[in-house]
């Protein structure tokens, strides 16, 4: 039997890149694809009409908060839950990347040193976005510290876990 593919949400080609590093290991077995929406809230959007036409898929989005503010996050949150409550089921994961998805990446130690030891990456969020498609290939992204940093995560490494049959959602290091 083929894994379960699960599908990932985010809003821009930078998150694509940036969940691409962190999860290279599951695209390349097959269990997870990422679909850029292009756009802020498009992404609502297609995971609404993903869970009308297929309630049985897994799916994910992650969303950046773009603050860390905790009253933002919240209002933010609601607000999201609220378009998709009647969609909503067990096959549906949101995710938030406080306050982007960079800095979930950062917690490499040798991905956050590459960036920070130049000057186009150091501040910029799509260079890094594109500097990190050359670093994963030959040395792929350690979640070693991600998982200790973001609870967000966790629960997104644990859904994909979940609705993947392949034994290779939990990144080997």
């Amino acid at each position: 039997m083929a894994p379960t593919k699960v599908r990932l949400i985010v809003e821009s080609f930078a998150d694509e890149n940036f969940l691409s590093a962190i999860f290279y290991r599951e695209i390349e077995a097959g269990t997870v694809g990422i679909q850029v929406a292009h756009g802020s809230g498009s992404g609502i959007a297609i995971v609404d009409r993903a869970l009308r036409e297929h309630p049985d898929r897994p799916i994910a989005l992650i969303l950046n908060t773009e603050t860390r503010d905790r009253d933002e996050i919240a209002a933010r949150r609601g607000t999201v839950n609220r378009i998709l409550a009647l969609v909503r089921n067990d096959r549906l994961h949101i995710a938030w990347a406080v306050p982007k998805l960079n800095a979930w990446v950062m917690t490499d130690p040798r991905i956050k040193a590459d960036f920070l030891s130049r000057p186009s990456t150091k501040k910029n969020d799509q260079a890094q976005a594109l500097r990190i498609k050359e670093l994963v290939p030959d040395h792929p992204f350690d979640p070693t510290n991600l998982r200790k940093k973001f609870e967000e995560y966790r629960d997104l490494e644990s859904f994909l876990k979940r609705f993947s049959s392949s034994a290779c959602v939990k990144s080997k290091v």
